[in-house]
C-alpha cells in the first residue's frame, strides 16, 4: 500500500504490507488460528477501516491516535463466531503481538509507539482482544455491543505496563445506522516522568447515517443502478491524549464536528462530501482556523 519507502518507521521497508494473514480452521467458524501480520483486535473501526465501506473520507479522531487505523503487527491469533441460541452471536478476536513501545505521546497518542516489523524493543508481548454481540431486538434489524482490551509492558526495561479498554455499538434501522466507539488508554511511567508524558488517553465518536435513494432514479442511467444510494452522516467526536493536561498540543484536547453526504453509484464505489468544524484547545487557537471541505471518489 503507498509504495512504503518513506515510511520511517518500518526501518527501511520497500513496501508497507497492511495485511498478511495464514489461519486454520480447527472448529467450523468457532475456533480459527492465524498468524502473520495481522490487524490488532483494537477497537471496531481498525477491522473495517477499507475507505468504501466509510460513508466520510476522514477517520475518526479515537481511530487515528488512539486505536490507530490501520494497525498491523506480527503475531499469533484466533478468532470465531459462536451460535447462543435464540437468534444472540458471540465474536470474539484475540490477538499476541510485538507491541509498542515508549514513544506514546500527548500530540501523536498510540499512533507513534507503533515498531518496525523487524524489531521489538522489549521481551514482552501485547495482548488485544474484541468481543461482540449479536442482540436480537424486534424493532431493530441490527443490534451490536462491544467491548475491547488490551494490555502490554512499552518500555524497554519491561517495568510499565499499558491498559487500554473500549466499547462500541451498531444499531441499524432501515435506513438509519447509529455507529459509536468510546476508547480509552492508561499508561505507566516512572514517578519522575514529566506530566507532558501522558499517563491517561481516550477519544469517542458517534456517526448518525441516513441511506435514501429516490425509486423513480432507478435504471434510468447507467450511475442509477437498482443498487445505488445517497448517504446523509453526521459525525460528533473528541479525543484527550494527556489527561493531566489541557491543550498542550493541537491535538491534545481536540473535537470535530463533521456533516457529509455520498453517493454510491454500487456499494463498493463511492463519491464523498464533506465538512469539518475543528476546535483545539491549543493556547492562541482561532477557531474556523482548521475547518475542512473534504472530496473523494
Amino acid at each position: 500500500e503507498g509504495g512504503g519507502a518513506d515510511v520511517g518507521w518500518l526501518d527501511g521497508n520497500e513496501i508497507l504490507l497492511e495485511y498478511a494473514e495464514l489461519s486454520y480452521e480447527l472448529i467450523e467458524d468457532s475456533l480459527i488460528f492465524k498468524v502473520g501480520a495481522l490487524l490488532v483486535p483494537w477497537g471496531r473501526f481498525n477491522l473495517y477501516h477499507d475507505d468504501p465501506y466509510q460513508d466520510l473520507t476522514d477517520r475518526p479522531l479515537v481511530a487515528t491516535r488512539i486505536a490507530v487505523t490501520a494497525f498491523d503487527q506480527p503475531g499469533v491469533g484466533a478468532e470465531g463466531t459462536f451460535d447462543l441460541g435464540g437468534h444472540w452471536f458471540l465474536d470474539y478476536d484475540v490477538a499476541l503481538t510485538q507491541g509498542l513501545d515508549d514513544n506514546l505521546t500527548t500530540n501523536g497518542g498510540l499512533r507513534d509507539g507503533r515498531q518496525s516489523f523487524r524489531s521489538d524493543n522489549n521481551e514482552n508481548k501485547h495482548l488485544w482482544s474484541r468481543i461482540v454481540v449479536s442482540v436480537p431486538v424486534t424493532l431493530l434489524d441490527i443490534l451490536e455491543v462491544g467491548g475491547s482490551a488490551n494490555t502490554g509492558k512499552h518500555d524497554d526495561a519491561g517495568h510499565f505496563r499499558n491498559y487500554g479498554y473500549g466499547v462500541e455499538l451498531f444499531v441499524k434501522r432501515g435506513p438509519f445506522e447509529l455507529i459509536g466507539e468510546y476508547m480509552s488508554q492508561r499508561i505507566e511511567r516512572d514517578a519522575s516522568a514529566p506530566v507532558a508524558d501522558p499517563r491517561r488517553q481516550s477519544g469517542w465518536y458517534v456517526d448518525l447515517n441516513y441511506h435514501f435513494f429516490p425509486g423513480a432514479w432507478r435504471g434510468v442511467h447507467k450511475l442509477m443502478t437498482q443498487a445505488s444510494t445517497f448517504t446523509l452522516v453526521l459525525r460528533v467526536e473528541g479525543i484527550d491524549l494527556n489527561h493531566s493536561t489541557s491543550g498542550t498540543t493541537f491535538r491534545d484536547d481536540l473535537s470535530q464536528i463533521t456533516f457529509g453526504v455520498n453517493f454510491r453509484p454500487v456499494e463498493r464505489n463511492v463519491f464523498k462530501v464533506s465538512y469539518t468544524w475543528v476546535d483545539s484547545e491549543l493556547a492562541g487557537y482561532e477557531p474556523g482556523a482548521s475547518d475542512r471541505f473534504v472530496m473523494a471518489w
